[in-house]
């Protein structure tokens, strides 16, 4: 396992991990509160990042599994991010478990098609999230969570 405390802009937070993704098959980040970080969009480093271009990218490489907890800074992941996320991952042409915190949706989500489920609530116990997973994957937990 590997535990990242402090990601400055400045290693290319993006590129780290697209090539994290080319190496391991999941990951799993949970953002940590950042002493004075007033930006509510905010994850890995970058504040008003392209989400869900980065996590296609991160997908079309070895990666099939990624959970994004960040439920200190919830706005990282915008409505149009979602959108996009809802749209491509499944296009991607493999199994994948995506998990992530999500507050774009005020109300339930529930999509199936025959490979994939999608789901977004915004009345989770600790955090809203979105989930989006390959229908031999939907019982499937992050080993350790």
């Amino acid at each position: 396992s590997l535990h990242v405390y402090i990601v400055d802009s400045a290693c290319r937070p993006a590129i780290l991990l697209k090539d994290l993704s080319s190496l391991v098959k999941s990951i799993y980040i949970t953002q940590q509160r950042v002493a004075r970080m007033k930006w509510t969009s905010y994850l890995f480093g970058l504040h008003n990042a392209d989400w869900a271009s980065i996590i296609v990218e991160m997908f079309s490489e070895k990666l099939d599994k990624l959970c994004l907890r960040n439920s200190d800074y919830p706005g990282y992941l915008t409505l149009e991010s979602s959108d996009t996320l809802r749209t491509k991952l499944p296009l991607l042409g493999k199994p994948i478990w995506f998990m992530a915190t999500c507050e774009c949706y005020k109300n339930e989500l529930k999509q199936k098609s025959k490979e994939f489920i999608v789901r977004a609530d915004d009345n989770r116990k600790y955090s809203p999230n979105m989930r989006i997973m390959h229908t031999s994957r939907k019982n499937e937990l992050f080993g350790f969570f």
